[in-house]
């Protein structure tokens, strides 16, 4: 009996030490040990531009952190919707411990709701953010124009091109300048919108005209920016490329 004892309590014994050295090498176990595959975070993790105007350009600047101890190789970055333009400023492989950054540029050509989501690939995984916005009609339009890509643009004939000049607002809007840049882009006298406050204003759900005349070489292939600086609410200043005989506003 005193032998079975022994050997019972030998056992016993063995049994404690051997738990508490698994206890130990479990609690010595490097805690980061699942980040040496590298992950990365993106932020911020949502955005909500609400109202905005037509063809008004919007950013956003996301940053990609790496906030493991091990390198992340980045891959595409995408968005599922046409109204949102995608810079991607990051590197092919983000270092551990440090961050880069995603340009997000909204820029609508049509009115309504424009939800979409934003998707960086990385080998730590996909990181998605969720991007809302509804475009609104603008309080002051420029027509004829034609908007692609994150811009909007009118082409001259024979060197002179018309611009209706609509104020959608409920009051009165007030022009401060009109400018066309460079200056051989020039505003003509056939202008009716008031070029300055001492001119007068546009009533609400008026209209005007102006007139961009360019004063160079009728074959020159050049392109400039008509500015109008006003009141309106919604944005100011409003601006668009204009060209004679350029390819970037489109077939002359």
């Amino acid at each position: 009996m005193k032998k079975l004892s022994l050997l019972f309590v030998l056992c016993a014994f063995s049994m404690l030490a051997f738990a508490q050295t698994d206890s130990s090498s479990m609690e010595q176990q490097d805690p980061t040990q699942q980040s040496q595959s590298g992950w990365a975070t993106l932020n911020p993790m949502s955005w909500s531009l609400g109202n905005v105007p037509l063809v008004f350009p919007v950013y956003q600047v996301f940053t990609v952190s790496n906030g493991s101890t091990a390198n992340v190789t980045m891959g595409g970055v995408s968005v599922t919707n046409g109204s949102y333009f995608v810079g991607n400023g990051c590197p092919h492989t983000l270092m551990a411990d440090s961050v880069c950054f995603i340009t997000v540029e909204f820029f609508a050509t049509s009115v309504g709701a424009k939800p979409a989501t934003l998707t960086v690939n990385t080998s730590g995984g996909a990181l998605q953010t969720d991007l809302t916005a509804t475009a609104l009609t603008d309080d002051v339009t420029l027509n004829p124009v034609l908007c692609g890509g994150n811009y909007c643009y009118t082409q001259l004939q024979n060197g002179d091109v018309v611009l209706t000049l609509t104020n959608h607002q409920q009051t009165s809007l007030t022009i401060k300048n009109i400018v066309g840049s460079p200056p051989s882009f020039s505003i003509a006298p056939a202008t009716t919108c008031p070029e300055d406050p001492s001119q007068g204003t546009v009533p609400p759900h008026g209209s005007c005209t102006i007139k961009v005349h360019y004063t160079g070489n009728a074959g020159d292939q050049v392109t400039g920016t008509l500015t109008v600086t006003d009141n309106a609410t919604d944005k100011t200043p409003y601006w668009i490329y204009v060209c004679n005989h350029h390819p970037y506003c489109g077939t002359p």
